[in-house]
């Protein structure tokens, strides 16, 4: 049976001819070479050729952007990046790590929202990803985005109102969604258990690592690459450079700070022995994943207590931890170093100086000290609700 077609010539002008639409998942079942649609779902038309359905607009990212991550020596996978790629699109991607562009499918390798290095890039070194300046053939159904935890604040009012009895009270709540240039600290409140990620060097959850090594104070050891803050104690003398053998473990508890919300805390442990009396051992260490961009007058906060139970083969033994601020060019700024048997949850606050802004990392050092010499050293210690108060906004 044939058919008529009246206008077989499309006029020039304003004449025009509409694509089939619909999603991908319309049809057809059985596409041949040379058939063109509009797809609805990822907005631009396509044409069917060489077995598969191919963009017609060639570039497949709508906006170049650009990814911001640090290496930290440890770390090999970095995610989410701002757009998915099918693993074998290496070539697709512009990647540098301290200015150095990095071979694609040698240097590291894609797959969906997530770049994986052959070597971990150098704590500190600066890794940039660019897209949209070359586009891989990234046709098949995009992914959803990574569900990554946003930070929700709420601020409340209380107003006593004047025509009568009562109070009007207005609750605003903000969601701050994290990124690469960072105000917040994610996960400040270790309420977000998984996932849990644990290999020889480091146990990581969301927002933070727990890198399982000894961090000697007074520069003697480094964290991040960069030298450990001076002692703050008065007449401090504690040897953290001795031979010990030494566990670190660490994650989240159900813990909490009375008063606070939330339920959990993040524990970090240590139990071991060191090869001298009355010695002291330093770690594990806690790093906060993201930088967080401090100016003047932005108090850092936090919540530390210790306990020795259930260790109780420790219980005579003392802590001695620190926690402080670092740079990408290793300015620190202590904010806390203390030495005890035990200790109830204690607040940290910390005015930042307009000498002093900048974007830093938070660094916890958990540690030990060999009090009644007979070589053993532990202690469990608990950190909550580690957070920015700008200033004059309440985070």
């Amino acid at each position: 049976m044939g058919r008529y077609v009246k206008n077989r010539e499309l006029r020039s002008g304003s004449y025009s001819i509409r694509f089939p639409m619909g999603s991908g998942a319309v049809g057809p079942n059985s596409p041949v070479n040379g058939l063109v649609r509009y797809n609805t779902i990822r907005n631009r038309p396509e044409s069917f050729f060489n077995n598969r359905w191919r963009s017609m607009i060639g570039n497949e990212i709508d906006v170049p952007a650009k990814d911001t991550f640090y290496g930290d020596g440890f770390t090999l996978e970095f995610t989410p990046m701002s757009y998915p790629y099918p693993a074998g699109n290496e070539i697709f991607l512009l990647v540098f790590i301290q200015n150095v562009f990095q071979n694609p499918g040698v240097a590291y390798n894609i797959d969906n929202y997530k770049i994986t290095f052959t070597s971990p890039p150098p704590a500190g070194h600066q890794v940039v990803i660019l897209h949209g300046a070359m586009n891989g053939s990234a046709f098949e159904p995009i992914p959803a985005v990574p569900v990554v935890p946003s930070l929700t604040t709420t601020t409340t009012t209380t107003t006593t109102t004047t025509a009568g009895p009562g109070v009007s009270t207005t609750t605003t709540t903000t969601t701050v969604a994290p990124g690469s240039v960072l105000n917040y600290v994610l996960n400040g409140d270790f309420e977000i258990a998984t996932p849990l990620t644990e290999t020889v060097n480091y146990i990581a959850i969301p927002g933070w690592k727990i890198y399982k090594q000894a961090a000697s104070i007074n520069a003697v050891g480094s964290v991040l690459g960069c030298p450990t803050p001076t002692a703050t104690i008065p007449g401090y003398v504690a040897n953290d450079s001795v031979l010990a053998s030494t566990a670190y473990s660490g994650g989240t508890v159900n813990d909490f700070v009375p008063g606070e919300t939330g339920s959990k805390s993040l524990l970090l442990l240590l139990a071991g022995s060191v090869s001298e009396p009355n010695a002291t051992v330093h770690g594990p260490v806690l790093v906060s994943d993201n930088y967080l961009n401090l100016a003047a007058g932005d108090r850092v906060e936090f919540h530390w207590k210790v306990e020795m139970k259930p260790l109780s083969f420790y219980v005579e033994e003392n802590f001695d931890v620190y926690a402080y601020l670092v740079d990408l060019s290793c300015r620190t700024i202590m904010l806390t170093h203390a030495m005890g048997d035990v200790r109830d949850w204690t607040k940290v606050s910390r005015t930042i100086t307009g000498t002093e802004a900048g974007e830093y990392r938070f660094v916890f050092v958990a540690g030990s000290y060999d009090r009644t010499g007979g070589k053993a050293i532990g202690t469990q210690v608990y950190l909550d609700n580690v957070k920015i108060i700008k200033s004059g906004i309440g985070l």
